[in-house]
Formats: C-alpha cells, sequence, structure tokens
C-alpha cells in the first residue's frame, strides 16, 4: 500500500528536500495515532469507497462509523463476558465475512477495549498489550478485495503502532475467475463445509492472500473461524444484475451456477439454511454462514440489512430461520429522514438486527423494536444510547415498541416499519378481523405492469386505433379524487394479439388498487374508472364470479381502499424503500378487505356514491380531510369499530415520519410500550394491557 508513495518521494527530483517534511509528517502521525484510533472510526473507508468503482459492483457498501459503534455495542452486551477478567475479554473470537476496510472490526475493537477499561483500572502498557492480542488473536475479518483487506489490517493497527504484530487474521479470499477455469465466490465457498459439520474446514483453500503478515509463517497459521463467539457483518445486498458487473457474460453464468451449487450442497445437512438462499442475492448466503460458524450455546449476531428484508414476502423464511435459532434482541431503525440508513451511498432503509443463541427461558420473551427519531452525531452519543439499550431505558433519540416472540417467530417484523410501533399492532388486528378476508381471495389482482408493457404497445407512442384504456402514470395531484380516469389507450403488439386480448383483457376492470405508492403525496390508493381498464402504476382488481353484486362491490371497496383502515394495511406491508413502497402483486392479493360475505358493504357503498368525486387530501395531510373522515365512518360501521378510534389512527399515520417527511417529536425519557390488542382504552397508551396470544380483534372490545 504504501510502496507507490514511497517510491514516488524516493524518485522526486527533490528527493532531499522531502526528507525533513516527511520525517516530520511521520512523527505527528505517530504521536496522534493513538488518539485517532480511540475513535474506534474506520478513516480510510469513505476515501476508499470514493475512488475505487469495484467496491459498488461488488455490492459492498461502506458501513458508517456511528453506525458501526451502534451494532458493535449492542452485540457487545455488558453480560456477554466479565469484562473485568482481561483473559475473557481478549479470548472473545470475533469475525466479519465481508470486512471490507473494517469498520465494524475496529468499532468492535474499540468497544472491547472501552468494556475492559471500564470494568477495572488499567495502563498504558497493559491497554498496549491487550490491543495487541485482541488484534492477533480475537479479530478476524475476510473480504474479496486485496485493498480492502490491506486498509482492514492498517486501521486495526493504529491503536498501538509502535506494536510488533506477529499475526493477524485478515484475509483476502479467492473470488471469481480461478486458473483451473472454475469460479470462487469468496465467503461464500465456506458454507458446504461449515453448514456440513466438517472436522477439518479447508479454509486456508479458499485464501487468495493475507492482507498482513509481519512473518513469513504468519499466512500458514488457521485462524478458528469456527466457534465463533460473534459474528459482526454488513454483507452485500446488491443484485445479480450489478453485483460482479465487472465480470464478462461467461463469467457471470459460472457465478450463478456456482452459487446454485452451494444451495444444493448445503441442502441435504440443513434444508432451513438452503431453503432461505435467494440466488439471486448474495446477502441471504451470509445468514446461514454466520449461523454455521457461531457458538451453539453463546454466539452473537450483529448485522446490517434493508428493513425491507424484515417486511418483505420473500425474506420471511429467513426471518423464520433466524428466529428458530436465535433469540431476536434488537431490531434498530432510523427515522430520521435526512439519514435512514446505516451505510453510506445507498438510498435504501436499513435496519441493525442483533441475535444471540437463545435458552429456553428466553422462549417467550419479546423482542425489543427501537425507533430513532435521529442518528446519534458522536461516539459519546452513541455510548450513552447502548448503555441506555441495555439498561432498558428511554432515551430522548428513540422510541422502543416490544413484538411477541410469537410474531418474531412467524416471521412477522413490522414495526420496524413504524416510529409509534402501535401502528403495527393496529394493522396486525385489522388483518384478523372477522369481516375481513385477502383481497385475493374474493378477487383476481393482475395482471401486472411488467406482462402489460409485455404485450401491449407503449401508449406513449400514439397509435391510430388504440382501443385499450390503460392507467399508465401515476401522478399523484392529477388522481385527486376516486372516480378516476384512464390516461392512454394502447393497442396489443403483433405477435402477441392472441395473448394480448384473450388472456389479459378480460381482467381489465373498474376498480384498480395502487402498487407503487410515495405516503408523503399520494392521495387515492384505489380508484373506480367509468370503463374498464388495466393499469401499471394501479392493477386491476376484478371481482371472482361468486361475488354478488360486483359492480356495487368494486365501489364499496373503492370506499374501503382510501379509508384510514386501508392505509394501515398498505402501510404495513411495505418494500423497498419505506418512503416509496413498491409492491408484489401477492402483497396487493394480501390486503384485507371487508368480505361482502361476511358483512353489509352498503356504508361503503353509499359513501362512494356521495365521494366519489370530493378531492382527498395528500395522506400526510389526512388528519385535515373531512371525505377521509366520512369514509373512516362509514368503514367503521361496516368492520364495526368506534369511529374516535380510527380518527386517533388518522392522527397517529400523519406524524409518522415515512408519512410526514418530518423528524418524530423527541420523546419522554419513558418510551417504552409493548403489543397490545385493542392496543389502547383511549386516545393515548395509559393502562395499555399487553397481550401475548394471537386471538382474533372480535374476543375484546374494540
Amino acid at each position: 500500500m504504501f510502496r507507490p508513495a514511497l517510491s514516488l518521494i524516493e524518485n522526486s527530483p527533490s528527493f532531499n528536500s522531502l526528507k525533513a517534511p516527511a520525517r516530520i509528517l511521520a512523527e505527528c502521525a505517530v504521536n496522534v495515532s493513538d488518539t485517532v484510533a480511540e475513535l474506534g472510526y474506520d478513516h480510510a473507508g469513505p476515501l476508499y469507497h470514493k475512488i475505487l468503482g469495484s467496491a459498488e459492483s461488488d455490492g459492498a457498501f461502506y458501513t458508517n462509523n456511528i453506525s458501526a459503534l451502534m451494532l458493535a455495542g449492542l452485540a457487545l452486551r455488558p453480560d456477554l463476558v466479565d469484562w473485568s477478567d482481561w483473559s475473557q475479554a481478549t479470548g472473545l473470537r470475533i469475525l466479519d465475512p465481508a470486512c471490507g476496510t473494517g469498520t465494524l472490526l475496529m468499532a468492535a475493537l474499540k468497544t472491547i477495549k472501552d468494556r475492559m477499561a471500564a470494568a477495572t483500572p488499567t495502563t498504558p502498557a497493559r491497554v498496549r498489550q491487550a490491543h495487541k492480542t485482541l488484534v492477533e488473536n480475537s479479530i478476524r475479518g475476510l473480504d474479496i478485495n486485496y485493498q480492502a483487506t490491506q486498509l482492514a489490517a492498517s486501521n486495526l493497527t493504529l491503536g498501538a503502532p509502535t506494536v510488533d504484530y506477529e499475526a493477524m487474521h485478515i484475509h483476502t479470499m479467492r473470488h471469481g475467475p480461478q486458473p483451473d477455469g472454475t469460479v470462487a465466490l469468496g465467503s461464500l465457498e465456506l458454507l458446504p463445509e461449515a453448514v456440513g459439520g466438517h472436522k477439518q474446514l479447508d479454509f486456508l483453500g479458499h485464501v487468495k492472500q493475507a492482507a498482513v503478515s509481519t512473518r513469513q509463517s504468519a499466512v500458514r497459521q488457521v485462524p478458528d473461524i469456527r466457534g465463533l463467539d460473534v459474528v459482526l457483518m454488513n454483507p452485500p445486498f446488491t443484485n445479480n444484475e450489478k453485483h460482479g458487473r465487472r465480470f464478462s457474460a461467461e463469467v457471470k453464468k459460472q457465478v450463478q451456477t456456482r452459487k446454485l451449487e452451494i444451495k444444493a450442497q448445503i441442502n441435504a445437512p440443513d434444508p432451513s439454511a438452503s431453503g432461505l438462499i435467494d440466488s439471486n442475492s448474495v446477502r441471504t448466503f451470509f445468514t446461514p454462514l454466520a449461523d454455521a460458524l457461531l457458538r451453539k450455546d453463546t454466539g452473537v449476531l450483529g448485522k446490517i440489512l434493508p428493513t425491507t428484508a424484515c417486511t418483505s414476502t420473500s425474506g420471511v423464511d429467513e426471518r423464520k430461520f433466524l428466529a428458530e435459532r436465535f433469540h431476536i434482541d434488537f431490531v434498530v431503525t432510523s427515522h430520521d429522514p435526512k439519514c435512514p440508513n446505516f451505510s453510506v451511498s445507498t438510498t435504501i432503509h436499513e435496519s441493525l438486527l442483533v441475535c444471540r443463541r437463545r435458552s429456553t427461558n428466553e422462549l417467550l420473551r419479546p423482542t425489543t423494536f427501537i425507533a430513532l427519531n435521529r442518528m446519534p452525531q458522536t461516539a459519546g452519543e452513541v455510548a450513552d444510547w447502548v448503555a441506555a439499550v441495555h439498561a432498558g431505558q428511554g432515551h430522548q433519540l428513540h422510541r422502543v415498541f416490544e413484538w411477541p416472540a410469537a410474531r418474531v417467530a412467524e416471521g412477522d417484523w413490522t414495526p420496524c416499519q413504524y416510529y409509534d410501533g402501535v401502528l403495527a399492532a393496529l394493522a396486525s388486528d385489522i388483518d384478523a378481523l372477522d369481516v375481513m378476508t385477502p383481497l385475493g381471495s374474493v378477487a383476481l389482482v393482475e395482471p401486472g405492469g411488467q406482462r402489460l408493457r409485455d404485450a401491449f404497445m407503449n401508449p406513449r407512442d400514439g397509435h391510430a386505433a388504440a382501443d385499450y384504456p390503460v392507467v399508465w402514470t401515476h401522478e399523484t395531484n392529477e388522481r385527486r379524487t376516486m372516480r378516476s380516469f384512464s390516461d392512454f389507450s394502447t393497442e396489443p403488439k403483433p405477435a402477441k394479439r392472441e395473448y394480448a386480448t384473450q388472456v389479459l383483457w378480460p381482467k381489465a376492470s373498474r376498480l384498480l388498487i395502487a402498487c407503487k405508492i410515495n405516503p408523503q403525496a399520494i392521495r387515492v390508493a384505489g380508484i373506480h374508472l367509468a370503463q374498464p381498464a388495466l393499469g401499471q402504476p394501479f392493477i386491476p382488481v376484478t371481482p371472482l364470479p361468486t361475488i354478488q353484486a360486483p359492480a356495487a362491490t368494486l365501489k364499496a371497496w373503492c370506499a374501503y381502499l382510501n379509508s384510514t383502515p386501508a392505509v394501515l394495511t398498505l402501510m404495513n406491508r411495505r418494500q423497498k424503500k419505506l418512503t416509496y413502497a413498491d409492491y408484489s402483486l401477492d402483497q396487493l392479493r394480501a390486503i384485507p378487505v371487508p368480505d361482502p360475505a361476511k358483512c353489509d358493504l352498503a356504508p361503503l357503498l353509499d359513501a362512494f356514491r356521495e365521494l366519489g368525486n370530493a378531492e382527498l387530501l395528500p395522506w400526510p395531510r389526512m388528519d385535515e380531510c373531512s371525505a377521509r373522515a366520512a369514509l373512516d365512518e362509514a368503514a367503521a360501521q361496516v368492520l364495526g369499530i368506534d369511529a374516535a378510534k380510527i380518527a386517533d389512527w388518522r392522527e397517529r399515520l400523519v406524524h409518522e415520519p415515512t408519512i410526514s417527511n418530518r423528524p418524530a417529536a423527541t420523546q419522554p425519557a419513558a418510551s417504552r410500550s409493548g403489543f397490545t390488542s385493542r392496543l389502547m382504552s383511549g386516545p393515548s397508551l395509559d393502562g395499555v394491557e399487553i397481550r401475548r396470544d394471537r386471538s382474533p380483534m372480535r374476543d375484546v372490545t374494540l
């Protein structure tokens, strides 16, 4: 790493004049390195990710230093070991299997040293020795990028720059095309042997080069990467389209084949691990890898993951897998509109997940969902916040909500979507109402936009015989009312005419439901047209033949889809970004609607007839919208819910940062609430009864 700089200096015409300032700079660097290292920050990482393009193509996103300290602080909890016993503390074995420039490893190192120093008096010499022991024996890092591992190794030495390190377990893993014509997938190559429980894990066979080895023997030392105490990671989550884009098409095909091989290889020893893997997402391989490498009695996993991995239908197997093998301690989500993520150079919402092997007495212990109103700004503020979380105390930075273990085990981690966790419980209870049924059980919800685009011409191109109306765009300021319009007409593609006219067009409907929602701007989630149409930002909803009075039912459902209970259940199923939800057809089919066979839809039908042309205010102003309030009155009658309660739900929703685009108000010190069936006896949460079972809402008074 330093050779090019040294070569540049040595070959400079003014080399002699550079000697003195170079020595001064070196002396200054040594003098301040202890102070810089104690911040626990990876200073090289941000620069590396700016100047090297391979990080993005590898799916690597730099972990924010503050985020790393938060995750390490939560994972390395006060009761993990006896921190006053330095042999225990320095005996911890910690791995980041996608370490990059070492941000998480540096944060772990700082957290351990801070906990040791707080537990017992120490001296500078003893701290240096502890640092050396931790770097040589405790810390393990793997990555596919050689430059990144070089930076990681350099970063780890900063805490004691005058110490000679005899070995370091930071390794560059084989990745991409190999000399024998095969391809390698970095840390993922460890999966088959780790999951299969092989007695001898062929670790060095997958290593390309050790990042740092001050002695020749260092590379030959095999670090123990099984039976780990802690795994911390921010695994790559770029899909196959972007991941490894520097490779040729043929190599990409080989990489995909190798992923499928690894998935198949672990199926026999651990079908659950194989089942959670999505071969289109590298990230999903790292969860079973961490599980296989961690201790089976006390192992701790801390990871950064997309928030929608906690909510999406595709992620339910991974969530169930984690809840079965760990107790899910914390799920932390930032609801700061200016900083909704924990990684740099990404726009998606992210969450911190901390879980540990569970004992029998923890089977019913709830999971703590933490909603941040803003991110901590300094290492000191992180330490204060972490201490409050572990002590179960309130803090001005967050709001805490506890969710039953049974819900978590089923893969229901929906509270991460809200600053006010009560909304998750409300949405869950709406789903369980006797009068409700999934939309997909009473109607066809299709075709999706891709099928529409495949079979029909782009209507923007203009066609002389455009006879098929479509809803092609979603301008929130234009669609202000439930009664709406198709904005274009189109024609089938010649090669797809039969498929377009005989398969897709019969599914055209007058009722369409939004499949893309910007909660900060949307006004209507369901629209009703004068004539049937297909759509792409809105998907047709066609009642099944068994539904009586379909025309009236469509209008009643349209009214319901724009009521607050429907808004709440739509918000409860967000994917990708919380501030721009993109729903799959399966998610839309799961949205609950009043079942015409179980209740009288007349109040909703009357509301549609009266309010179909009334302007609905955007969701951030739904509490001011008289038309929405009237729709809620009708929904309350049909669902059997007190309309005053639904008004309270409107109030809660408009204060959600992902809807309002405003920071949440700072919460008082005592800000912990728990899952409830009825949630509240009035507008406040006072006297809330915690309920652990899943009995439906009808068993209690709404």
